[in-house]
């Protein structure tokens, strides 16, 4: 029930120019619902705002459990703010009626990649955003999330499970954001 706000430089290789100083605002674990209240993740939601980010990625487990909470869940969520937009994917916690869910959050403008991606740019250049599904509870296919990658463009995957890392790595991934064990990845 604590937050912890830290910077963190990342290198990645083969980054496009464009993308230099590219800030990403990164949530995982919110358990809006039973665990925490819609009102401390609003407050949440105004400090990442605060810090201006280029992207705000959001790591699963936006529920506690159950789909009571989804219409709690796109507000707070719908409140991020970023030049290049809200993205996540899903948690374990998530997968409760999660296809209603991710249709609420895509009509408020967040979007949840689920096994897909999209590309970032900025000058010409990309960057691909891609997202899987839950290593307990969906089905990931990584292939997918990186199948329209344009070739060269480094790739930025959401992953709630860091159990994902080893995969990740071994594809060629050049920066996996996830959550789930509550410790920052």
């Amino acid at each position: 029930r604590w937050v912890r706000k830290r910077k963190v430089v990342v290198d990645v290789p083969e980054l496009p120019a464009a993308f230099a100083g590219y800030r990403i605002v990164h949530l995982s674990d919110l358990h809006i619902g039973s665990i925490d209240r819609k009102e401390e993740a609003l407050a949440w939601v105004r400090a990442a705002n605060a810090l201006a980010p280029d992207l705000v990625v959001v790591t699963g487990d936006v529920l506690t459990t159950g789909a009571a909470y989804h219409d709690e869940v796109v507000e707070v969520l719908a409140a991020l703010r970023a030049k290049d937009g809200v993205y996540g994917c899903l948690g374990n916690h998530d997968y409760y009626e999660e296809d209603s869910l991710c249709a609420k959050l895509a009509a408020r403008s967040v979007r949840m990649l689920r096994n897909e991606g999209v590309a970032l740019e900025r000058e010409g250049e990309v960057l691909w955003l891609a997202g899987i599904e839950d290593v307990w509870r969906g089905h990931v296919d990584l292939q997918a999330a990186v199948a329209r990658r344009p070739k060269g463009a480094p790739v930025v995957l959401l992953a709630h499970n860091p159990d994902f890392f080893p995969h990740a790595a071994k594809a060629g991934i050049a920066l996996t954001l996830s959550g789930h064990t509550h410790a920052g990845q």
